[in-house]
């Protein structure tokens, strides 16, 4: 006779604001990190252009290494997603004030971690990256309008 098998199946819950806090702490940390990578890198005679997405390559590692300590979940996907999204930052705050800059690029990549950080809170991974490959795209798309 044929084993009757329970046709429920459990649904894995969603936590958001569980972890949302630290996503918003390394967000700013790695706002911050940017910026004075960048001016380091300025001050040793590079272009803006350049500093920038080297110091983009780093915060991104930094970054990574930051969410497996923190445990966040998918931590590639959040900052590889972050560093393409905000890609050439440097050369668009180039004329701001050192306050206005810090500002934008804090604000920036807090903002940047907390949305990849929400839509990879769901545990299947095509939609994860789906959606994360159509937002990288808008915010490309954004940055050139």
């Amino acid at each position: 006779m044929a084993k009757m098998v329970n046709s429920r199946v459990a649904s894995k819950k969603v936590k958001f604001f569980k972890s949302a806090w630290k996503a918003v702490l390394l967000g700013a940390v790695s706002g911050v990190l940017y910026w004075a990578l960048t001016s380091l890198l300025v001050k040793g005679n590079y272009s803006i252009a350049v500093a920038g997405n080297i110091a983009t390559i780093l915060v991104a590692t930094i970054g990574i290494a930051s969410m497996l300590f923190l445990r966040i979940e998918q931590p590639i996907i959040i900052a590889l997603a972050s560093g393409i999204s905000l890609w050439n930052l440097a050369e668009m705050t180039n004329k701001l004030n050192i306050y206005e800059l810090l500002f934008w690029t804090v604000g920036l990549y807090l903002l940047t971690y907390l949305l990849y950080f929400w839509i990879t809170r769901y545990y299947k991974f095509w939609p994860v990256i789906i959606v994360t490959i159509i937002m990288v795209i808008l915010s490309r798309l954004i940055v050139f309008l």
